[in-house]
């Protein structure tokens, strides 16, 4: 199985690298082709300026109408200055030729013959009104000619002043703009017409081949095969085509084949031999593992250690190791399971005892009260009562968090309590935003706070004075607990919250309700607190919108 994936893997490998070959050939091509376009982009721009300038449309006007005077002949030599201002700007025109509309011709570089198919260029020119046409120069090689019929701008006439002819030298182009490496051969066609090639012996390869599009194929020639890759030009009628022997490919693609066999090779030796050796050091130990399950299987679970946890240090060792490991785990989870047992049903009947003794202490209290109001004891009744009330809201919620309301019916059951012992001592107002009673709050939060400053402020006053607010912030709710008490100082303040001053109330100090708050609600939540010795305390705190 193995050698049958090495060979797939040497098959996939393979034409893998041959296909990046013929890849790179393409996008050689392809980088070589727009290089050469935009140099014919620029020529094309050239010929378009020529037909567009306004001295020579002045001078084939004049030159077209005038007979041949002094004043024909110096706009002649006007007319042929302005053509080499424009033959300058490219070192691969040969040269540019201006056909006036009455059959004067005017040179600049190399002279033109006069060609039997100028008719046939200048129909085509006519017949592209306006547009660049690109045609081969029969018996030139590597010359190509780019023609354009001058129209009449002024007015907007379009009058028919005559032809701009720019000849190039494609082979001083392609020199001047791509640098060929040796041993890859370039050429170009126009019309099925080579008018550039590297080697002219390739001319008949690309002969008669004009394939749509880009690509690459392998084509028999001579004595040989060849990789062609072609690129059709896409402003220019222009074919590209870079050829490579496919020999040259083949020696490369080989040198990888053997170079890949050789490895795999090498690898499928080492393979069966570390197998070999391998294969006894595992399967001894795997039998031997295997017995021991099968005693554990039938309810033995002593962990007795095997003498492979001790021989090496492989996997098949730590296999034996982690076996007797969960063997342990087991005999202690037995033994764990029979401890929790026993827990359980001790917790179940301590459960069961929790909720018979709150329910047997709601009736006596309630009992109690009606026995005060029959006996017009009307404060021990209202005592009694809110105790009840107190004890129901804290004991009955399992909840963690109670609507804010609840917890203020706590806070004023708590009060009604503490009146009876402070009396008239003891003011207490609360303030409460509408609607903010129906969100929630941790249970048991505003109440010890407020009994921290019953206690605290007005146990230590003769009168004193307990305000709790609730407001509604654009984000929050603002909790306020005040009171002007005796107050505390800042190392006091400090130790509260480093837990070293214990509460003295109902045991829930300062700093557990902070760590609650934070721990319910996130770390940018907690209680603040704002107090100086004989100014009383602000005790202060925040908590989200939540329902639920």
């Amino acid at each position: 199985m193995i050698g049958v994936y090495s060979l797939i893997a040497f098959h996939y490998v393979t034409e893998l690298y041959q296909g990046q070959i013929y890849d790179e050939a393409a996008e050689t091509l392809n980088i070589s082709s727009n290089l050469v376009d935009n140099e014919l982009r620029e020529l094309e721009q050239l010929s378009f300026q020529m037909i567009t300038d306004d001295r020579i449309q002045t001078y084939l006007q004049f030159l077209n109408r005038s007979e041949h005077n002094y004043e024909a002949h110096r706009m002649t030599t006007l007319m042929q200055s302005r053509i080499l201002h424009y033959e300058q700007q490219e070192k691969y025109i040969v040269a540019i030729q201006v056909l006036s509309g009455e059959g004067s011709t005017y040179t600049i570089g190399d002279e033109r013959p006069a060609f039997e198919k100028r008719t046939e260029w200048l129909s085509a020119a006519s017949r592209a009104e306006g547009r660049i046409v690109w045609l081969p120069v029969p018996g030139e090689e590597n010359v190509v000619v780019a023609l354009r019929e001058i129209r009449a701008m002024e007015n907007v006439s379009m009058e028919h002043l005559g032809y701009v002819l720019i000849y190039m030298d494609m082979k001083k182009l392609v020199d001047e703009t791509l640098n060929l490496s040796p041993g890859k051969h370039f050429l170009i066609s126009l019309q099925d017409e080579p008018v550039f090639s590297t080697d002219e012996a390739f001319v008949d390869l690309t002969h008669n081949r004009q394939p749509p599009g880009k690509g690459y194929e392998i084509v028999p020639f001579q004595s040989g095969r060849y990789l062609v890759a072609y690129s059709m030009s896409s402003s220019q009628p222009l074919t590209y085509f870079n050829i490579l022997p496919y020999e040259v490919i083949a020696e490369k693609t080989g040198m990888v084949k053997n170079a890949m066999l050789f490895i795999f090779m090498m690898v499928f030796l080492l393979a069966l031999a570390i197998g070999h050796k391998v294969s006894h050091g595992i399967t001894r130990p795997l039998e031997n593992l295997t017995l021991r399950m099968k005693k554990v299987q039938e309810g033995q679970f002593d962990t007795v250690e095997s003498r492979f946890e001790h021989d090496s240090e492989d996997e098949t060792a730590q296999l034996h190791r982690n076996f007797r490991t969960m063997l342990e785990q087991i005999n202690t989870l037995i033994k764990e399971n029979y401890e929790k047992q026993l827990i359980i049903k001790e917790t179940e009947y301590r459960a069961l005892q929790s909720q018979i003794n709150p329910h047997f202490l709601y009736n006596t209290l309630n009992s109690v009260t009606w026995m005060a109001k029959v006996n017009k004891q009307e404060q021990i009744a209202s005592v009694v009562e809110s105790l009840g009330n107190m004890m129901r809201s804290i004991v009955s919620k399992k909840e963690p968090l109670i609507q804010i309301g609840e917890e203020l019916q706590i806070v004023k059951d708590y009060v009604n309590i503490q009146r009876v012992r402070y009396k008239e001592r003891l003011q207490f107002c609360l303030e409460v935003d509408p609607g903010l009673e129906q969100f929630f709050i941790p249970k048991l939060t505003i109440q010890p706070i407020v009994e921290n400053a019953i206690l605290h402020g007005v146990g230590a006053v003769t009168k004193g004075k307990v305000s709790v607010s609730v407001l509604s912030r654009q984000k929050d709710i603002f909790v306020v607990v005040e009171d002007d008490g005796p107050g505390m100082n800042e190392a006091t303040v400090q130790d509260i919250f480093a837990g070293k001053v214990k509460s003295k109330g109902t045991g829930i100090g300062l700093k557990n309700i902070h760590d609650r708050l934070q721990l319910i609600f996130g770390e940018r939540y907690g209680i603040e607190v704002e107090s100086e010795l004989e100014n009383g305390t602000k005790v202060m705190f925040n908590i989200p919108y939540e329902k639920r």
